[in-house]
């Protein structure tokens, strides 16, 4: 009836506790009858596994991104048009995302670069989740909200077309009309939404917020757990 635990590094055919392989015990037909705990046993399981990584890591020289995470906040419910770092960072992935997804057709070459914005964090918390970075991924949190953010000022702009619009290659040749650059008027239109161009860039503008806010939360209780947690609270 022992529950693994994340942080288990012993295979799956062995009890990490009592060290008896499964297929040789005795009780092996009892085991199939046990009726394990509801699965907040493994959550809690996770938040233990969190907590042990946590143990005599540095909180002090991570404090400042939980700075600037709530810098960013702060920036973003001040001005949502409101230019960071992460601004740049994010328009250069996005116009990258266009040719990268051109070979899928017009509607994903449109597409693409939003998708893009949106993957790279997201590509990113695979990443340090398979390295148990969990610190890591509070940031990349933070760095999708950024640009859920950004791409509801785009969704918003739909109908007004005020926007100044950037593309690779930009500049040079015929001028080509705002409707037929805009990906997201371009998008709405093809979904019969554009009236609702407004609504649905502030439930997105919203959605942004409320993960910001969260990444903040995450990394606050990480750095509480980082000076607070010795070993021997970890059972």
């Amino acid at each position: 009836g022992y529950i693994r635990k994340l942080k288990e590094i012993t295979s799956e055919e062995e009890c990490p506790q009592c060290g008896a392989f499964y297929k040789k015990s005795s009780s092996q037909k009892a085991a199939a009858e046990i009726n394990y705990p509801p699965s907040y046993s493994y959550w809690q399981s996770f938040i233990e596994e969190v907590k042990s990584w946590c143990v005599e890591r540095i909180w002090i020289v991570r404090v400042p991104v939980v700075l600037y995470l709530i810098y960013l906040l702060y920036v973003k419910l001040s001005d949502w048009q409101g230019y960071t770092i992460f601004d740049g960072i994010n328009i250069g992935i996005h116009e990258i995302g266009h040719p990268l997804f051109s070979f899928l057709g017009r509607f994903m070459t449109i597409a693409g670069g939003s998708i893009l914005q949106c993957l790279c964090p997201i590509i990113a918390m695979i990443a340090l989740g398979k390295q148990r970075d969990y610190f890591g991924i509070t940031l990349r949190v933070g760095w999708l909200a950024t640009n859920l953010i950004s791409i509801s000022v785009y969704m918003s702009d739909a109908t007004d077309l005020e926007l100044t619009l950037v593309t690779i290659g930009g500049g040079s040749g015929e001028a080509v009309p705002k409707e037929d650059m805009h990906d997201w008027h371009l998008l709405f239109e093809y979904f019969g939404l554009l009236t609702y161009d407004k609504q649905i860039g502030s439930i997105t503008y919203w959605l942004g917020i409320l993960i910001l806010s969260l990444s903040i939360a995450m990394s606050v209780i990480l750095i509480n757990w980082m000076i607070k947690v010795k070993k021997e609270d970890i059972k």
